[in-house]
């Protein structure tokens, strides 16, 4: 014989779900390569992903060197991950002198993204060398993976985010509708000066 339970309830707002803690810069540090054993693949029902670039980075490395570049690119790290932390987001890796953060609220993900902006604006103010952010924000289902033992994402989300963040041209935050849809990322932007665009992203029929 078997007996089955089927059960109804609601998970408080204060609940310590799996979904958060992985989400966390923390867990993310210590705890990353025991999320998941090698090879095993997880779905992840919503996140919200942040990609960042520098802008002209290139030509900073050949303007000022790439020992002076390079040390430029770690401070504006430091920035970045603090905000990341600050915000409840925790950064998945970085690519060059690029940065993908995760985040369970949508709303953390966008504050971040304009805290960052803010942060390197003030922290310009004091270099020879500024840097200026391009940011973009995208939230939806994504795979999660055990990748050299670090907890990573992929799938359409995730490659959705990343060209989102190639159409900001520096300096401002682009986000997806669906995302700019939610009552408390509406609330973040409201007053803002904003343009609404449509474009073609590779991999996908529909215009976005």
């Amino acid at each position: 014989e078997l007996w089955a339970v089927v059960e109804e309830g609601d998970c408080s707002d204060t609940a310590a779900t799996a979904a958060f803690v992985t989400r966390l810069q923390e867990f993310q540090d210590l705890f990353s390569s025991e999320v998941l054993a090698a090879g095993t693949e997880v779905s992840v029902r919503s996140l919200a992903l942040l990609f960042t670039d520098l802008k002209g980075s290139t030509a900073m490395y050949e303007a000022v060197g790439d020992a002076r570049a390079y040390s430029v690119v770690r401070a504006h790290f430091d920035v970045l991950f603090e905000v990341v932390r600050r915000r409840r987001g925790a950064v998945v890796k970085t690519i060059g002198d690029a940065v993908m953060a995760a985040f369970s609220d949508p709303a953390d993900a966008v504050a971040a993204a304009f805290e960052m902006h803010d942060a390197l604006h003030e922290r310009n103010k004091t270099l020879k060398v500024p840097v200026i952010l391009k940011v973009g924000v995208h939230e939806g289902p994504a795979i999660a993976i055990n990748a050299g033992g670090a907890l990573d994402y992929f799938g359409t989300t995730v490659n959705l985010a990343a060209r989102v963040q190639s159409e900001s041209e520096g300096g401002d935050v682009v986000l997806t509708a669906p995302l700019l849809a939610s009552p408390a990322v509406a609330a973040l932007t409201a007053g803002l000066r904003r343009t609404d665009f449509e474009t073609a992203v590779k991999g996908l029929s529909a215009p976005v």
